[in-house]
């Protein structure tokens, strides 16, 4: 652990809990996702799962370009608060909405995924019972954070990122077992998929799988911009291998699979153990609510920010328990996905258009090459904001 500490945070003093924060904020706030992506990806696209992974991951690492071109090069002009960057001073401020926004949207998926695998493995699919039990979780949990706030959760959150950490390597080592024994039987089949404009769009609407690496953007009060921008670059890199390895490896246990549901993992991993089913609720239970959490603080605290502190954090907490119950019984968990999709690929764009603007200002001019590079993205993230499907 010391090793990764030094690597990571080279500054001195840095401990433990600073360790766990950086895997939770950078990487393991979106590898949640690994449970959930390979089943809704095979619905999809089927055995081009792979590339479609590929083509995701390759448009985050390029989003991620531009939010660390506005660490290094945003951020020290908005610190300076000049009436001469109006422009960029409303825009970040329209972006922090958007993200509160996107992080809202989440919380609700994250509570009703939660309820869904819970009444699962009681046998239970009836989404009344889901809202309900989502309901009661989302006004705990805003009332714990009225009363108490959530600092008292940081120890159970550095046990919950290990453990999900482990569920992770388990299901992958049952993978590569199963895969090893479908390939001796030689019961292993590819389908054909057509890939039409609406799958892309369904594709679109699953963007949020690579949302997570914009934390570090609002963690300057922690870390200097080198730090944050080094660790950024690590998460996207070992959270897409993961991503990749456990995609590749889920093939051969997907096939056969036509129809998505949101504990669809949970029937697959049957055909390789029993036991599979018990390890996976309890790591997507471990997973989601600990993600719903961290979503709550950094909307209450985008909030607070942007009320310019005429509220207290706490008092967010409970606003946004009430909209999220509100939502909750609105929107099923693939309405949820593709919304909380849609807000953070426009705020990408955002940020895409912060960087344009700041990418022409002075001393941090650059070449129209990158101009035309952070435009490109910009039109993606546009497109994918007006045009993303739910699953169905």
């Amino acid at each position: 652990m010391c090793y990764f500490s030094d690597y990571f945070f080279p500054q001195k003093n840095i401990n433990i809990e600073y360790l766990a924060g950086y895997w939770d904020s950078y990487g393991l706030n979106y590898w949640q996702w690994v449970f959930d992506l390979a089943p809704l990806l095979w619905v999809l696209v089927g055995p081009l799962s792979l590339w479609a992974l590929s083509a995701t991951i390759l448009l985050a690492y390029s989003v991620g370009s531009v939010i660390r071109y506005n660490i290094r090069y945003t951020e020290p002009l908005l610190k300076q608060k000049s009436s001469a960057l109006k422009t960029l001073n409303h825009l970040s401020i329209l972006t922090d909405i958007t993200l509160a926004a996107a992080y809202f949207i989440s919380i609700v998926f994250y509570i009703q995924v939660l309820s869904t695998f819970a009444l699962k493995f009681f046998d239970i699919s009836d989404p009344l019972y889901a809202n309900i039990l989502g309901t009661v979780l989302i006004l705990g949990t805003g009332m714990y954070g009225k009363l108490k706030g959530f600092d008292s959760l940081e120890t159970l959150e550095i046990y919950a990122v290990n453990f999900k950490i482990s569920i992770i390597l388990v299901f992958i080592i049952a993978l590569i077992y199963y895969d090893s024994s479908s390939i001796n039987t030689n019961d292993t089949v590819i389908d054909s998929y057509h890939i039409s404009m609406d799958t892309l769009r369904r594709v679109g609407g699953m963007f949020l799988i690579i949302q997570g690496f914009e934390t570090s953007r609002y963690l300057g009060n922690k870390y200097d911009p080198e730090v944050r921008i080094k660790t950024m670059q690590m998460a996207q890199i070992i959270s897409s291998l993961i991503y990749l390895v456990f995609v590749y490896l889920s093939a051969n246990l997907m096939t056969g699979f036509n129809e998505v549901s949101e504990t669809l993992i949970i029937d697959v991993s049957r055909k390789i153990s029993i036991l599979l089913p018990i390890i996976i609720t309890l790591g997507a239970l471990a997973s989601q609510y600990s993600s719903s959490i961290a979503d709550m603080i950094g909307c209450g605290g985008i909030i607070k920010g942007v009320l310019k502190n005429k509220t207290t954090l706490k008092t967010t907490y409970i606003v946004i328990a009430l909209g999220c119950i509100l939502c909750l019984w609105t929107i099923d968990v693939f309405q949820a996905i593709a919304l909380a999709s849609r807000a953070f690929a426009f705020y990408y764009f955002l940020q895409s258009l912060i960087a344009f603007f700041v990418s022409r200002k002075g001393a941090h001019k650059k070449r129209l090459v990158w101009q035309l590079y952070i435009l490109f993205i910009a039109t993606i993230m546009l497109m994918i904001t007006l045009f993303s499907l739910p699953m169905h």
